[in-house]
């Protein structure tokens, strides 16, 4: 398992470019201490690249993915909505930190306490904003997000206890928002701090600007990745 930098470059149709290996956790949406495991792992429609599964710490290390490129993991677990997320990767390994997961549950509840319901012809978009230096980073408040094109509903943004607001009109500290039933396609998310001077983070899919992110909305699928790190 430690050749996954160099051998993995089979796994990947044959091209002889350079590869990542893409390490992560999947925890829990509400209580992000709680590791999920067995959710399936993959690089969206790239059936030569073997999907893997998180273990009982709801880790995952997925090999021979792309390097120097745009790529969608897919997040796959029953009673979980099906989730994406935009990495632009390395060559070497590399950590996207953690993710976390919305049963299909929370996901439904989240949608009625903001005065909509999932349509699954239609994408679910997660922004997060964060702040200090990574691997201490904690969620950066007072971030307003838009998307273009324009459709569906949002943003809406979660308080400090994880609950969506239809009253808030910046990130709280929990750094997370999110735009329901958005059309599929590509758009740009933009992320704006009311203070500080901050750039998209350096996982996500470039934008047209410093704070903008690509995004593919995929329908029946939430997408993350549009991410923001400030000082």
């Amino acid at each position: 398992g430690t050749g996954g930098t160099d051998g993995g470059t089979g796994d990947a149709g044959g091209d002889a470019g350079p590869t990542s290996t893409v390490s992560g956790s999947i925890v829990g949406l509400i209580s992000s201490t709680t590791p999920v495991s067995g959710m399936k792992v993959c690089v969206y429609k790239t059936p030569s690249i073997p999907c893997v599964t998180t273990g009982s710490n709801g880790n995952y290390q997925l090999m021979g993915v792309p390097a120097n490129a745009e790529v969608l993991l897919e997040y796959t677990k029953t009673g979980y909505l099906s989730s994406l997320v935009t990495v632009k990767t390395v060559v070497g390994p590399m950590s996207i930190g953690q993710f976390q997961a919305p049963t299909t549950s929370e996901a439904d509840t989240f949608a009625s306490m903001v005065g909509t319901t999932i349509d699954t012809t239609k994408g679910q978009i997660l922004i997060t904003a964060f702040q200090g230096a990574p691997g201490s980073y904690t969620g950066q408040d007072n971030v307003t997000a838009t998307v273009t094109p324009k459709s569906g509903t949002g943003p809406f943004y979660l308080t400090s206890s994880m609950l969506p607001s239809t009253s808030l009109t910046t990130t709280s500290t929990a750094g997370i928002g999110l735009f329901a039933n958005v059309s599929p396609g590509d758009v740009e998310v933009t992320l704006t701090h009311l203070s500080k001077s901050c750039q998209r983070m350096g996982t996500s899919w470039s934008g047209t600007t410093p704070t903008a992110s690509k995004v593919k909305v995929v329908a029946g699928y939430l997408t993350a990745g549009a991410g923001l790190e400030c000082p």
